[in-house]
């Protein structure tokens, strides 16, 4: 038998056969892997293009354009016959009205455009490339009118749009991360900001205005255990009523304020109709978790007061300037510097523009089945109210900045 082995020749030509074959798949891999990171970019793009695209045309279809005025170094105002949105343009996202998008890491924004021509016609571009990918995947609104509007100041400049400038015009992302940085001059108490909701699920978006209410944060923030955090640095609250709601479907404070249905309509997640998913999202994606701590009253079990992890919360009677009476938390908390000077004034919140009895989150103490309420003059009512009685809904919330 021939047991001759293989020849120096034949195993280079067999390595060499192998090493090809091996290169050619390596490079059949990365080509397809290329490929489908090619596809799956573009499709990503066209589809976030396409949301906020469709969603200006559909307005400018449907209702009556009045006018186009800057809002802000990065932001449009389209104002409509029944409402105003907001075309804002940040460091890595698109928004208008509702709705928004985050650009990809890949991405970047090029130089605005807006052109007006002499017959009605007008252009408003805003190029998005990517260097993943080539194309222009940006915004490109060609309309017509004849009656628009349009302000000197229109432009958006997306380099540098972060730095502060006012409360009522600055991005939500602008604010936040102003806040973290501790570059918040230009915000003071009491300053006010409009956004768009729609609340009665009828497709119009109506305004509500909200209102810096505190920006210290003293000491016992910090160094008293178990203090409230709801009324520390920077909160935000709604200047009228949102909702006339029962703090309870049954007439009891038995669990306080964690135990409400109130606070599952501000805060849940889940319920497409609940406060917290009404909210524009560029506004809802930064709200702050925030420990609150509320009183409670004599119903079975409640012998000390409730510690909850809120994005919304009611405001407590002491948080309003008031006393600590009846509230078995008030020591746990501080005023906001907005009702510090307790004026009955101040606390007086319109509902449908009407001065309307609004809700506290402060279990009335002694009782079982009350919670106090602010009445419809700003005054205190301290004996509380049923639980199962409707009134007014005014939340407040704080905001931090992404991560980064």
């Amino acid at each position: 038998m021939n047991k001759r082995g293989f020849t120096v020749v034949e195993l280079i030509t067999t390595v060499t056969m192998v090493s090809v074959v091996a290169l050619l798949l390596i490079r059949l891999t990365i080509s397809l892997k290329e490929l489908y990171i090619d596809s799956d970019v573009k499709t990503t793009l066209i589809v976030k293009k396409s949301t906020i695209t469709e969603a200006i045309y559909s307005d400018i279809n449907r209702k009556v354009l009045k006018s186009l005025t800057s809002c802000g170094n990065n932001c449009i105002e389209f104002e409509y016959t029944d409402t105003t949105k907001q075309f804002i343009v940040e460091e890595n996202k698109i928004s208008y009205g509702n709705f928004s998008y985050k650009l990809l890491s890949s991405s970047s924004i090029g130089e605005f455009e807006f052109i007006e021509s002499e017959n009605g016609i007008y252009n408003f571009k805003l190029p998005i490339t990517d260097k993943l990918v080539d194309g222009d995947y940006g915004i490109n609104i060609t309309f017509h009118s004849d009656e628009l509007k349009v302000g000197n100041d229109i432009s958006i400049e997306p380099e540098g749009s972060n730095e502060p400038k006012s409360f009522s015009t600055d991005s939500w992302l602008t604010i936040a991360t102003a806040i973290k940085d501790n570059n918040t001059s230009v915000y003071n108490v009491g300053d006010t900001k409009d956004i768009q909701m729609d609340l009665d699920n009828d497709g119009n978006q109506e305004t509500y205005q909200i209102r810096i209410a505190n920006t210290n944060t003293p000491s016992e923030c910090t160094t008293t255990q178990g203090f409230s955090q709801s009324a520390c640095g920077f909160v935000f609250e709604f200047t009228g009523i949102i909702s006339v709601r029962t703090m309870r479907d049954s007439r009891t404070s038995q669990g306080g304020w964690p135990a409400t249905d109130v606070r599952t309509y501000l805060n849940s997640t889940t319920d497409t109709n609940s406060i917290y998913n009404k909210l524009p999202s560029d506004l809802r994606e930064l709200l702050a978790d925030t420990t609150v701590v509320s009183g409670h009253g004599n119903a079975s079990g409640d012998s000390s007061n409730f510690t909850s992890t809120d994005k919304l919360y009611l405001l407590s009677k002491r948080e309003l300037g008031f006393d600590t009476n009846r509230d078995t938390a008030g020591s746990l908390t501080k005023p906001l510097e907005y009702y510090s000077s307790n004026s009955n004034s101040l606390r007086i919140k319109t509902f449908n523009g009407t001065a309307t009895e609004w809700w506290e989150r402060t279990p009335r103490s002694g009782y079982n089945n009350r919670f106090i309420t602010v009445n419809n003059s700003g005054g205190d009512v301290n004996y509380g109210q049923f639980a199962d009685t409707e009134y007014g809904v005014s939340p407040a919330f704080k905001i931090e900045a992404p991560s980064e």
